[in-house]
């Protein structure tokens, strides 16, 4: 992958090909260009990849967009409802490792730091 730069006038057009039937109804429709937009968003970009971030009190929304060296794009959404305590979380942490997510973008899209991802990992794979 190569490193890239946001043009706003072109990613605002991406719309992620499969909406999740799960998405709240405020970010089922939200293009590239509404996340940056929002005041509320957070950015990572690592490795190719720009992950935005925006939270409700609600949920925790995350849009994925890579851009490959052959010109592929692949832009995906997910969320996850807000819980009452981060150790709540552990059910998802499992999923996203065996989806094959680093403990950085699992923490990224949970709004965790990837120390306490791993230490949660730890403490309640560990029994």
């Amino acid at each position: 992958m190569r490193s890239f730069e946001i043009e706003k006038t072109a990613v605002n057009s991406i719309v992620p090909v499969r909406p999740m039937d799960g998405l709240p109804d405020e970010f089922r429709s939200m293009r590239v260009g509404d996340f940056i937009d929002s005041e509320d968003m957070e950015v990572h970009i690592r490795k190719g990849k720009i992950s935005m971030r925006r939270r409700t009190e609600d949920f925790v929304a995350t849009l994925d967009y890579s851009q490959y060296e052959t010109g592929r794009c692949i832009a995906s959404s997910s969320s996850v409802p807000v819980r009452g305590r981060k150790s709540e979380y552990i059910d998802d942490i499992r999923q996203m490792r065996c989806e094959g997510m680093t403990q950085e973008d699992i923490a990224f899209e949970l709004c965790m730091s990837q120390s306490y991802v791993s230490r949660l990992l730890r403490d309640y794979d560990g029994r």
